[in-house]
């Protein structure tokens, strides 16, 4: 029997229904080395963590990822149920963030590679590309432990590979594959479509993503499936007005009405009557702005038209860019479509903390099993930390409390803080709770955790 946490049994027993029972023990072991590992991700180096490294019968451990039979497809909906089930009120507005990350790689059998922005090397003036995975994470808004912002808990994870496979690319799966090529956009679009058959009609969903994701094909299929989209908008983007009713009269009615100036003309037309707001921003302040809201129809002849609602922002003392947003339900007001954008940042702090404290770009599988499976645990890891303390927290009691110094004072809960009271969780719990009960037991728990250390 494993000697784990009862918070963290609590949580994970959802998942037994996917692994067989010898595939499922050997999966929590590794996820709890995972959780107290901070060297690469590689599987060696978390059997080496479970203090296992004399075991003839360390092939088990691979066969979680490589070969045994379960779905992370599975596993992301049990994740995402539990996620709302446990920590968001019932009857409340579910917002999900969905944004890309780029997971850098080489190599020439590694599946779905490509040649991908490089977010953080590029810069206004400079494109800078990669080569890497390119994943395509969504995640669920939370506020947790307390805390004045709201977490990113990602639960699913899609690759995106390439419509070209690399010129340097020996994997067969690439080259002799003949799946048709998907855009980003599409594989979002189904990806909001499955939510909602996983949550139900009736609950209220609200997605936010970046410039990257405006499209009519997303906005189309948030309309027929009741969700709500928000997203940032192009100031030349093609705006219509509604088409007039139409008269008593042979003829096809009219699509659209004329066409509405763009964005940007009115941004600099000074006949328009900006109205002044305390609006929600990063970093949990607030900021005025100018803001100019219009209902219209987005169209194109060979998409159709859609309704949106776009809001300007403009920066009184012109320190940030105008920005225009757009909303697909007409209910939502400016203040509230902007406190949606700005929240959309906290994904971008859950890929640091992945990288930081996961080591997602440490792993070195090249199996195309293992690549789909590997990476988007990792990232769910995220998830399962937040679930387990939180699930600790309720039954013991013990709160989290902020890492301080004496030359840094922290007032709120960040993610490093959730980890510190993780590893404490299972280290007590593996090494502390047989304390005394067999002889010599204390000098070889002593001796296990030393080297634990010197591993790290």
């Amino acid at each position: 029997m494993l000697n784990l946490p009862q918070a963290m049994i609590t949580v994970l027993v959802s998942f037994a229904p996917l692994f067989s029972k010898p595939v499922y023990k050997n999966a929590l072991e590794l996820l709890a080395a995972h959780f107290l590992c901070t060297g690469k991700r590689t599987v060696t180096n978390l059997i080496k963590c479970l203090g296992k490294c004399k075991d003839s019968k360390f092939t088990k451990y691979f066969y979680v990822f490589r070969k045994a039979k379960w779905s992370p497809f599975e596993s992301s909906k049990i994740l995402f149920l539990l996620i709302v089930d446990r920590l968001l009120p019932k009857k409340t507005q579910i917002e999900i963030n969905i944004d890309a990350h780029l997971n850098r790689r080489r190599g020439p059998k590694i599946k779905g590679l490509g040649y991908h922005r490089d977010a953080v090397a590029s810069s206004k003036h400079q494109k800078v590309l990669t080569t890497g995975h390119n994943w395509l994470v969504a995640t669920v808004c939370v506020r947790m432990f307390g805390s004045k912002y709201k977490w990113s808990l990602p639960f699913l994870s899609y690759l995106l590979t390439p419509e070209k496979p690399l010129s340097s690319s020996r994997n067969e799966s690439d080259l002799k594959g003949k799946r048709r090529h998907k855009k980003m956009t599409r594989i979002t679009s189904q990806i909001i479509i499955q939510i909602r058959r996983w949550i139900g009609p009736e609950r209220e969903i609200i997605i936010v993503a970046d410039s990257a994701f405006c499209c009519r094909e997303i906005c189309k299929t948030c309309k027929k499936f009741n969700v709500i989209f928000c997203t940032q908008l192009r100031l030349d983007a093609s705006l219509y007005d509604f088409p007039p009713t139409q008269k008593n009269g042979r003829g096809r009615p009219r699509v659209v009405g004329q066409r509405l100036p763009n964005l940007e003309t009115l941004l600099n037309d000074r006949k328009q009557k900006w109205v002044r707001l305390s609006a929600p921003w990063y970093s949990g302040k607030t900021k005025v702005l100018d803001v100019l809201t219009g209902t219209c129809l987005w169209y194109h002849n060979t998409v159709g038209g859609v309704p949106i609602r776009w809001i300007i922002t403009k920066d009184p003392t012109r320190g940030n860019k105008p920005i225009a947003i757009l909303v697909t339900d007409f209910k939502i007001c400016a203040e509230q479509a902007i406190a949606l954008f700005v929240g959309r940042w906290s994904i971008e702090t859950t890929f640091q903390e992945i990288n930081l404290h996961f080591g997602l770009e440490t792993i070195h599988t090249w199996s195309d099993i293992s690549i789909n499976r590997i990476a988007p645990t990792i990232i769910a890891s995220y998830s399962l930390a937040c679930l387990i303390v939180n699930e600790s927290v309720k039954e013991t009691g013990i709160e989290i409390t902020p890492q301080k110094t004496s030359w840094y004072e922290k007032e709120t809960i960040s993610f490093s803080d959730v980890m510190v009271y993780l590893k404490l969780l299972i280290l007590n719990k593996k090494y502390f709770s047989q304390w005394g009960k067999k002889r010599g037991c204390e000098k070889i728990y002593i001796e296990e955790l030393f080297r634990l250390i010197a591993c790290a």
